[in-house]
């Protein structure tokens, strides 16, 4: 049985299309069991509206110094077991938006991920939900994930998890144990590998929409070449 954990991360608007629903370049299992509530298009719509509406309350403050867009995404990654439901994690989100003051742009469920070994054929599947975040207060405009406001709650949202998904608690990260520049110079390679990931399969997307343009244009050429 797997154990609850909640895990935050900061993320670019490139998250909303990894977490739809068919996800080819990442699904290793059937994505059709997969959930969603947003598309991509519809939450970076979202993001927008909200963001703009922020900046919006800023300026009549005369705030001068603003949040920048990039800095105002987080994504929670959620374990899960394989009866959990994208109903069960948005009535969980709501719980976590009114105590961090956030506001989820999408929430995915993923059931296409796992690992199979290789020697055995035993599979591992890896449930677990994606929830991104916008991070400024509706009302004020102004960041609300500062590192001194959000870190004190995390303990309490780590319980709020394991109870609201009736799972067993995961254990404290043992992060802390690492030597912190250790620590930082791996994340820093993670990030990195991330981000190429990231980027290789977005520029896949943009090749295979690229290709099927151009094969539709060999096409309409080829139909108007045909004698009637």
């Amino acid at each position: 049985m797997a154990k609850s954990s909640i895990h935050f991360r900061k993320v670019s608007a490139f998250s909303f299309k990894h977490n739809e629903t068919s996800r080819p370049a990442y699904a290793i299992f059937d994505p059709d069991e997969n959930e969603i509530n947003r598309s991509a298009k519809a939450a970076k719509q979202m993001w927008d509206r909200l963001y703009d509406r922020a900046i919006e309350k800023l300026t009549a403050e005369g705030v001068k110094r603003k949040p920048e867009k990039k800095n105002t995404l987080h994504e929670a990654v959620i374990n899960l077991e394989n009866w959990h439901t994208l109903d069960d994690i948005e009535a969980l989100s709501q719980e976590i938006e009114a105590e961090l003051g956030i506001t989820a742009l999408q929430i995915s469920v993923h059931r296409d991920e796992g690992h199979i070994n290789e020697e055995t054929g035993d599979v591992k599947m890896n449930y677990h939900a994606h929830v991104t975040y916008f991070t400024l207060d509706q009302e004020t405009g102004r960041q609300n994930w500062r590192q001194a406001k959000v870190k004190p709650k995390l303990s309490e949202i780590q319980d709020l998890v394991a109870d609201r998904l009736g799972m067993e608690r995961g254990k404290s990260s043992t992060r802390r144990h690492i030597e912190s520049g250790k620590y930082r110079e791996m994340m820093q390679g993670y990030d990195k590998l991330k981000s190429i990931a990231y980027q290789l399969a977005e520029e896949n997307e943009i090749l295979k929409e690229q290709i099927k343009s151009k094969e539709d244009e060999e096409d309409r050429v080829l139909r108007g070449q045909k004698t009637p």
